[in-house]
């Protein structure tokens, strides 16, 4: 095997172990603030485990407003209902479609259904302001394709 492509093949080596340690860092660090974005605390949280992620939910002194995937959001209110009553709004950014039981999306001010979480970020936008905190959870699988996105609203409306 020729040098150049030893070079070549280290390369690539070393840029998946940075990626894997950069995913690690991310899993290490449950919640991740990103400052005042639209007049709001901005926190971005993935892989959450769901006690964790109900426990910091009831602790918030303001309303929340979470991005989330339908199948999260399903999962975190069979489980506890409390987390319905901190919610103000909830987007789910992977389906057309809002999928929430009625007896849920019924106690929550707005309720919104977006096919991407570029789009629900979008729609973010049009939230009335006051003291809330914004929350967008996932996967760490997720965070390469929606990190661009996430940065780029952050960026757009930091205070």
């Amino acid at each position: 095997m020729s040098t150049r492509n030893e070079v070549h093949i280290n390369s690539a080596l070393q840029l998946l172990q940075a990626r894997k340690d950069a995913l690690d860092r991310m899993n290490r660090e449950p919640m991740r603030p990103h400052g005042k974005v639209l007049g709001k605390d901005l926190f971005t949280w993935f892989d959450f485990q769901i006690e964790d992620f109900v426990n910091t939910i009831l602790s918030f002194p303001y309303p929340v407003h979470w991005i989330a995937k339908k199948d999260d959001a399903l999962t975190v209110f069979s489980l506890s209902k409390q987390v319905i009553d901190k919610m103000e709004t909830v987007a789910l950014y992977d389906t057309p479609k809002f999928q929430l039981p009625s007896e849920i999306a019924d106690k929550i001010t707005n309720c919104v259904a977006a096919e991407s979480l570029d789009d629900a970020l979008t729609m973010m936008r049009a939230i009335k302001p006051g003291k809330s905190v914004i929350l967008i959870t996932g996967k760490s699988s997720d965070w390469e394709e929606n990190k661009q996105n996430i940065e780029d609203f952050i960026e757009a409306f930091k205070k």
